[in-house]
């Protein structure tokens, strides 16, 4: 003779207990429940860190276009100098800018006196 309540497990499945022909399921906790939270902390972390990286990899490039902004304005007399040691693409730009700044400098120059 059978129980009238009989508990049926599965490793993975949610637990489930049969009565005649009713039946009811308890969600358990799954395996995967620290798995999840791992990842989750995880592209938590890795979005902190790719913000971080892109606001101190782009604080140059944002610093040389105020300098162009405060030339196209008509400011010549300060020299460029944040960038122009580095030996990549912004120290390129830096020295472009600075020869810029030169160059309209003495054009001015040379259309006030003539």
């Amino acid at each position: 003779m059978r129980p009238a309540f009989r508990f049926l497990e599965d490793r993975w499945a949610p637990r489930t207990w049969e009565c005649g022909e009713i039946s009811l399921s308890e969600r358990s906790a799954t395996p995967f429940s620290p798995l999840i939270g791992i990842i989750a902390v995880i592209l938590l972390a890795g979005i902190v860190i790719s913000s971080v990286l892109v606001w101190v990899m782009t604080r140059p490039i944002r610093r040389l276009r105020n300098v162009a902004d405060s030339m196209s304005k008509g400011d010549l007399d300060t020299p460029v100098i944040l960038g122009i040691g580095s030996h990549d693409e912004v120290g390129d730009l830096a020295r472009s800018l600075e020869r810029m700044r030169s160059s309209l400098k003495a054009a001015m120059s040379r259309v006030s006196d003539g």
